[in-house]
């Protein structure tokens, strides 16, 4: 079952090559010559174009109460202190 706009089914050619559908081309602006990466995901694959600015199009994909950089600040902040403490433990 195809969903409209979402699925196509290509046929894999003896040699290897899948030919991607036209409405597929056009809506992500891929023309002849364009490199396309293939990535196994365990139980499917999936053809994407390689990003061309991989930070700036990664910003905002994580979800905004992931807040990796306060988690690793604080992480810091604690292994700091505990560092301090340490040294004023040895001078005693």
């Amino acid at each position: 079952m195809e969903l409209e706009g979402v699925t196509a089914t290509a046929t894999l050619s003896s040699k290897g090559w899948v030919v991607i559908p036209q409405e597929f081309r056009q809506k992500h602006g891929l023309k002849k010559g364009d490199k396309l990466r293939v990535i196994d995901c365990g139980g499917f694959m999936a053809i994407v174009p390689p990003l061309t600015d991989p930070i700036q199009q990664g910003l905002g994909l994580l979800p905004a109460q992931m807040r990796l950089t306060d988690e690793l600040l604080e992480s810091r902040r604690a292994e700091l202190a505990r560092e301090e403490k340490d040294l004023w433990s040895r001078r005693d």
